[in-house]
């Protein structure tokens, strides 16, 4: 019954992005790629949509109790609010942590810093509602960072969304199941925004790429304290390097790495 969740969530997503993709065309909410193709943007809506479907069926069928489920829906559309107001109205002027923060400083609010400061504060709220006080600094941190950690990821058609489904992958093998099968509603409607994403039919945007990193980001402060301190480590280690350096450089200069974004694309 578990995996039926997993199939609702990815037909409620193709259900969704049809109508998405055509509404945005029609109102110009498209950006262009890396290729210079005006694509329809913030269609990671889709799946945050076709999510929901999957986890009110799973509270239905008694498998998730609604705690969870509130949690995960408020994660989804709280995160994805934010990442949205930055794809239909932010510029690619300023970049990175640094460059938001300059930009404050001189008097002026990015829609990239107002991401980052209201989602801090969510990243707050959900570590405080996840684990309690036990950790909260390291534990809100973690969410805020793989939530910009797969912003980071979505500069190429399926990039984020492989990272995701990766690293959900991993969250399964060495994670709690109970705790985790609430992913599953997710992951089954990535699975199916997926082609279209690689197609470059549409991008996801930040509407969904922050959602999939704060959920990431819950999956690993649910495991145990030495996972956590090195995945900590990890995310601040990729911030620091993508200040100063492109992922997607290298990202090209690995060879798995390259393989791994470049499969599925046209």
């Amino acid at each position: 019954m578990i995996l039926a969740t997993m199939l609702l969530g990815a037909l409620g997503t193709v259900w969704s992005l049809m109508g998405l993709a055509d509404l945005a065309q029609e109102g110009h909410l498209s950006r262009t790629n890396f290729r210079g193709e005006l694509i329809p943007t913030g269609m990671g809506v889709s799946f945050l949509l076709g999510s929901c479907l999957g986890l009110l069926a799973g509270l239905w069928m008694g498998l998730y109790q609604i705690r969870d489920v509130v949690l995960l829906i408020a994660v989804l559309f709280g995160f994805g609010f934010l990442g949205l107001i930055d794809d239909l109205w932010g510029d690619d002027a300023h970049r990175g942590l640094r460059g938001h923060l300059r930009v404050a400083l001189q008097g002026r609010i990015s829609t990239g810093f107002l991401k980052a400061f209201y989602g801090g504060l969510l990243a707050l709220v959900v570590a405080l509602s996840v684990r309690g006080k036990e950790g909260l600094l390291m534990n809100t941190l973690i969410i805020a960072l793989a939530t910009n950690a797969l912003n980071l990821l979505d500069l190429r058609p399926g990039r984020c969304g492989k990272s995701f489904l990766l690293g959900s992958f991993l969250l399964f093998t060495i994670g709690e199941a109970r705790a985790l099968r609430l992913l599953l509603p997710v992951v089954g409607g990535v699975l199916a925004y997926l082609p279209w994403d690689l197609r470059r039919v549409v991008m996801m945007g930040d509407a969904g790429a922050n959602p999939l990193g704060a959920l990431l980001g819950i999956g690993i402060i649910s495991l145990e304290g030495s996972v956590r301190i090195f995945s900590l480590l990890l995310l601040i280690g990729i911030h620091l390097y993508s200040e100063k350096y492109s992922l997607s450089r290298l990202i090209e200069d690995n060879p798995v790495l390259r393989f791994l974004d470049k499969l599925g694309c046209d």
